[in-house]
């Protein structure tokens, strides 16, 4: 059945990543609700052992998916508050797989500052088209999302496992994901990024398959 769902998710995500191409928004949302409900059930189906973090953060990912369909920044608020705590999931996720014993807390610092930087960065280039209250949120989030690219960083630095690499690819891939998708919705040159909706649904939907799969390979 796990590859029944995996391929039922490729195709789910083909179809997904086709209308986003030719940005057709009505079929692209007929098609959103469905992305992660086939990869969690490829990802119940492949296990013996579940990890009900990892279930729960895509389940909090599934709701933003399908809080993100309708128009309107509170919806967008929403869909990221959802987002933000499958992120925390994940952060917990990773924590149980670090030694921290190991870690060098100098070059920990110095991939902080860069996530901060970045987040700064995208968030400054849109601040004239949001409002104060959604800057500081989408501030925020970013920042949270950096926090669960240093938790893999971590675990990667913990173990130098192939299983570990392919989470910390995920991780970044979802964070390229979402600056992509804050540059889409908010920036003033709507051609910033190439193909907009494609971008930003092709580096999540990826980026959720390679977590999803490294958890996969690293749970007994």
């Amino acid at each position: 059945m796990r590859y029944i769902f995996f391929i039922i998710y490729l195709f789910v995500v083909g179809l997904h990543l086709k209308d986003s191409f030719y940005d057709d928004k009505k079929a692209r949302n007929r098609t959103k609700p469905f992305l992660m409900i086939t990869l969690i059930l490829y990802y119940v189906f492949s296990m013996h052992t579940m990890d009900y973090l990892l279930l729960f953060a895509l389940i909090a990912f599934w709701l933003g998916d399908l809080l993100l369909i309708p128009k309107g920044n509170k919806w967008f608020i929403l869909g990221g508050i959802s987002f933000l705590i499958g992120h925390i999931y994940l952060v917990f996720v990773y924590m149980r797989r670090i030694n921290f014993q190991n870690i060098n807390v100098f070059v920990v610092l110095m991939i902080a500052l860069l996530y901060f930087y970045i987040s700064k960065r995208i968030i400054t280039s849109i601040k004239k088209n949001i409002s104060n209250k959604m800057y500081i949120g989408m501030l925020v989030y970013l920042i949270c999302n950096g926090l669960m690219n240093i938790f893999a960083f971590l675990q990667y630095f913990s173990n130098w496992h192939y299983a570990e690499l392919i989470a910390l690819i995920g991780a970044i891939l979802f964070f390229m994901s979402d600056c992509a998708l804050f540059l889409v919705r908010y920036h003033s040159d709507k051609n910033i990024i190439y193909k907009r909706h494609f971008t930003v649904m092709f580096l999540y939907t990826l980026s959720i398959l390679l977590i999803t799969q490294s958890i996969i390979l690293l749970t007994p």
